[in-house]
């Protein structure tokens, strides 16, 4: 499905973000662009200062910026 981003604070907001995933960017619904989905993220956790660490199962890049924009690490692990 597509990717819905809240946009409202939340009460709490986690310190660390652990995504798993082929690594391809959405291509439906709001986001369907890669680098407009990174700017908003990065423009969310400007302050939250979230870490998001992503691990691919697939190739590509979209997730390793992720990672980087948003001060987690990156790990592409191919095969399991």
């Amino acid at each position: 499905g597509a990717l819905d981003l809240k946009t409202e604070p939340l009460k709490e907001a986690p310190d660390t973000l652990f995504i798993v995933s082929a690594g391809l960017p959405p291509n439906e619904g709001r986001y369907k662009h890669a680098e407009d989905l990174l700017a908003i993220i990065r423009d969310i956790n400007r302050f939250a200062r979230i870490r998001i660490h992503c691990i691919s199962t697939g190739r590509g890049d979209f997730l390793k910026r992720l990672s980087e924009q948003n001060h987690g690490t990156y790990v592409e692990k191919v095969e399991f």
